[in-house]
């Protein structure tokens, strides 16, 4: 009974009773830097949420960790932790990489590279390609030319063939002409030359109706279609003449060629036999073959004839 009425009576004081820890300002803790005991807290006044520290019994305000901390600010950094503001992430994220840059991927400049750069004027790579050039930048050759529109026009005009009013003396005349111009000379179509007929005729009067022609003389007389001029062929030019030796050959009054055999084997003979007699044995081998010869040419006589056509 007296236990419990003095249990009682402690809850009773334990209630009204008040602890008071110790505070400060930041300020004070870290100039004053105490070593709190063991369990013992210290507050930060005017920090919110509030700042704390509980002491181990051995570590200096400065050197204990705050407790239950809220935000960054109450951690303690050392040389493996350490916060940062995000301007700073910002900062190192924009970094170019060491690593030299290649086509594919990003990366560091090379001092070639660098070089290159700087030796580019400003704009170089603002380049637009004209959509018209001048003629004037072409270089001709002797296969590339340009050609005028006077030279092109000229060109493409087409020849023509014109019939105009004919020249004297010809069937008919015609121009050839490029567009509305002559070109060359006057293309004139000969009248036609056909033979209308011919006829022999023999010359009564010296040197006509050609030079050169006799009296007695036979010519072919031609006349043409669209010519009033005759032509002229002298029959002499279109045979041989012969004429006989006066002795052996004879060319009678009609053309026929004549041979006076006779008188040719007696000829013959003599020859034959005067060679015989002077080449070989003299007991008449060469007489003998001598009238053999002749016998056997007169054997063979034949009279020749030959007739010249316009000539009688």
């Amino acid at each position: 009974m007296e236990d419990n009425q003095a249990l009682a009576a402690l809850e009773q004081v334990l209630l009204a009773a008040r602890i008071a820890h110790t505070t400060g300002t930041e300020a004070e803790w870290t100039t004053a830097n105490p070593v709190l005991l063991k369990g013992e807290v210290g507050f930060v006044e005017g920090t919110s949420p509030v700042k704390f520290k509980v002491g181990d019994g051995t570590k200096t305000w400065s050197a204990l960790g705050w407790g239950q901390p809220t935000t960054l600010a109450q951690l303690a950094a050392d040389a493996t932790h350490r916060l940062v503001s995000d301007t700073q992430i910002a900062g190192w994220n924009n970094k170019a990489e060491k690593t030299p840059a290649t086509h594919a991927a990003d990366g560091l400049m090379s001092a070639a590279d660098k070089t290159k750069l700087d030796g580019i004027a400003a704009g170089a790579n603002n380049y637009q390609h004209p959509a018209t050039h001048a003629a004037s930048m072409i270089t001709e050759d002797a296969t590339h030319r340009f050609a005028t529109d006077a030279e092109k026009a000229k060109w493409n005009l087409e020849y023509t063939i014109e019939k105009v009013a004919t020249e004297s003396g010809f069937a008919s005349t015609y121009h050839l002409k490029k567009g509305a111009n002559k070109v060359g000379v006057s293309i004139n179509i000969p009248l036609d030359r056909v033979l209308k007929s011919s006829s022999i005729k023999t010359v009564t009067t010296a040197n006509s109706p050609y030079s050169g022609a006799k009296p007695g003389d036979k010519y072919i007389e031609f006349l043409f279609q669209n010519n009033n001029t005759p032509q002229y062929l002298p029959v002499q030019a279109l045979v041989d003449v012969y004429t006989g030796d006066g002795q052996y050959i004879q060319v009678t009054e009609s053309n026929v060629i004549k041979l006076n055999y006779p008188m040719l084997a007696l000829k013959l003979a003599a020859d034959l036999k005067k060679s015989y007699d002077n080449l070989y044995d003299p007991k008449g081998a060469g007489e003998a073959a001598a009238k053999a010869a002749i016998a056997e040419f007169k054997a063979s006589t034949f009279v020749i004839q030959c007739t010249i056509p316009g000539m009688n």
